[in-house]
């Protein structure tokens, strides 16, 4: 067992002995039970511990010295300290030439996607900050923007230590068993915007952060958190007529296309990661700049919202249908099919039954131009089952 911990490198390392198979596996098994784990090559975990030892020697701290007896495990050639900072970890696993590869909007799309992480990690209920001087600036604060300017100062000064923790999460997801691309590279995103002084407020995560930083410190105040919520940015201007269409027509995707992908969505029996559905989209849209790109994730969600919610009432779907000439149904189960086709982690066999399968059959089939009348008879009874049974 070894513990990095950033601002200190190896902090502890020990061998546990076992007796037997028996025990060893009833130790793994209670481990695994009490946090959260994922599965890594055994050559990552000698890369991670090179990382904790160059961290450790540039703080000036010793490895725990415990680390002398996994020696005989992993040779001590394996355990040289290597570069920790977090452009040297970012350059290490190739994310700097993977996210080059990237279209702007693609890049902009892992970053948006970092607001999910608190939902994905359980460990990220703990990202916040807790120092007596930044409790000391909160406590002076008068108003609520007080309060969240105090903290946005603090995280300021604090961008090359979250830098690092993301470009570790980055390195650590990619070397998964089986790993996630949109995953590693939204954390790897991040890491390189922070160093690239990206403004804090511009990234999900960090507002994420501050928020939790503030209900942390009323928590441990005893006094009631603010409201309204702070750190929430204004609520989007509503969608202008057309505004949507006019930009997705330029790529050549029609409004139907929009409904039918963004349907898909709303019942696909589990949540995609963002990156997963929402890089494709940005990726096929030419945009003038980043207030353009900001303004079009605003209108992506407003509109996934909505059909989040109708989707869940056959009448109002059953209306979409109606209104959907042969050509537009097409266009919409083309959309639709192309979401499936993005996110097959969500849409699992083993999560659907005999007539779903049928059903998605039909749509794709559709979308290559065959007869929609059998889909039509069924199709608006489906969605909204679906979207009841979604997780």
């Amino acid at each position: 067992m070894a513990m990095l911990k950033q601002g200190h490198g190896v902090k502890d390392a020990f061998v546990i002995p076992c007796a037997s198979a028996t025990e060893q596996k009833r130790i793994l098994a209670r481990v695994l039970g009490e946090i959260e784990t994922i599965d890594i090559a055994p050559g990552a975990l000698a890369e991670a511990l090179a990382r904790g030892l160059g961290e450790g020697i540039a703080l000036g701290a010793p490895p725990a010295p415990g680390l002398v007896d996994m020696i005989a495990f992993w040779g001590a050639d394996a355990l040289v300290p290597a570069p920790s900072d977090a452009g040297a970890i970012l350059a290490a696993i190739g994310a700097a030439e993977a996210l080059d590869r990237l279209s702007p909007a693609k890049r902009a799309g892992l970053i948006e996607a970092s607001g999910e992480w608190v939902e994905r990690f359980e460990q990220s209920d703990a990202w916040f900050e807790d120092t007596g001087p930044l409790r000391a600036a909160i406590a002076r604060a008068r108003t609520e923007r007080g309060c969240e300017t105090a903290v946005w100062r603090h995280l300021e000064t604090r961008r090359a230590w979250w830098a690092r923790q993301f470009a570790v999460s980055a390195a650590t997801l990619k070397a998964q068993t089986k790993p996630e691309p949109g995953l590693w590279l939204s954390f790897a995103a991040v890491a390189q915007a922070l160093l690239d002084q990206r403004p804090l407020k511009k990234l999900p995560i960090m507002a994420e952060i501050m928020e939790m930083t503030l209900e942390a410190f009323y928590a441990r105040e005893g006094g009631p958190a603010p409201r309204p919520m702070v750190g929430l940015p204004p609520a989007p201007h509503p969608e202008a007529h057309g505004e949507l269409s006019h930009l997705f027509s330029q790529s050549g995707m029609s409004e139907p296309y929009l409904q039918g992908y963004l349907t898909a969505l709303a019942i696909s029996p589990s949540a995609p990661p963002p990156q997963a559905w929402l890089g494709p989209l940005l990726g096929a849209v030419a945009l003038p700049d980043e207030d353009a790109l900001n303004r079009l994730l605003d209108l992506i969600m407003m509109r996934a919202n909505r059909i989040n919610d109708d989707a869940a009432d056959a009448t109002i779907v059953a209306g979409w249908i109606a209104g959907l000439d042969a050509a537009a149904l097409r266009d919409w189960a083309a959309g639709f099919d192309d979401l499936v086709a993005a996110a097959k982690s969500a849409w699992g066999s083993k999560a659907l039954a005999a007539d779903d399968k049928r059903v998605l059959k039909d749509i794709a089939a559709v979308a290559e131009g065959g007869d929609a009348t059998a889909l039509r008879a069924v199709l608006a009874v489906w969605v909204a089952r679906r979207r009841a049974l979604r997780r």
